[in-house]
């Protein structure tokens, strides 16, 4: 399980590494080729299109109660805050919580492999186009509203789009996989439920 578990969010982490590595040498030495890196405009579309679709699925994930998916993790993450109910911010994190981050993010990870399983997708080939989506750099927009025309222009905005749904991807794996992310964000919906109880308690008191 920890080597599946490295595959997926290991090799995204890289994608996101090595992008950010790569941008400056790249950019550099390889002006030309950055500006027919989506030259083939079949593949470009078909890996925008999975992309928007992978961020889209993982937004589902967390804010779509009618997947059976969303009722899991959610179902794992309120078992969390009766864990965290009582944990104030500086204690040490416990092994109960830990071994339910790992639940959760193992869940998680297996979610996001078997939507890449049924789109077609094995986790390198999705890893190779976050990498290349992630270090392409927002530049030459006004270049690309002045020449190219309307096509042109279109063009670009879904290769920009492409980028934000990988930055986002990576983003959202990072919050999931990290353990100290994780346990803020269950902190955060502690706190929330708190504030939404003692006001309930103060709306039921004015009655």
């Amino acid at each position: 399980r920890t080597s599946r578990k490295m595959a997926f969010y290991g090799r995204l982490a890289d994608a996101a590494a090595e992008a950010k590595a790569e941008t400056k040498t790249v950019v550099k030495k390889n002006d030309m080729k950055n500006d027919n890196k989506f030259s083939d405009d079949a593949k470009g579309e078909k890996d925008a299109s999975i992309l928007n679709s992978v961020s889209e699925y993982i937004f589902d994930l967390f804010d779509a109660n009618c997947l059976e998916e969303y009722n899991k993790l959610e179902e794992i993450e309120n078992d969390a805050m009766l864990l965290f109910e009582d944990y104030e911010l500086g204690q040490e994190y416990t092994l109960e919580q830990s071994a339910l981050h790992k639940r959760f993010s193992n869940f998680f990870e297996s979610c996001c492999e078997s939507f890449l399983k049924n789109e077609n997708y094995s986790i390198e080939e999705f890893y190779e186009i976050v990498r290349e989506y992630n270090q392409q750099q927002s530049k030459n927009k006004n270049k690309s509203s002045h020449n190219g025309g309307l096509l042109s222009n279109m063009r670009s905005d879904s290769k920009e789009a492409a980028r934000l749904n990988a930055d986002e991807i990576i983003e959202m794996i990072q919050e999931v996989s990290d353990f100290t992310l994780w346990a803020s964000r269950i902190v955060e919906r502690v706190s929330e439920r708190r504030e939404w109880r003692q006001q309930s308690m103060r709306s039921i008191g004015q009655l």
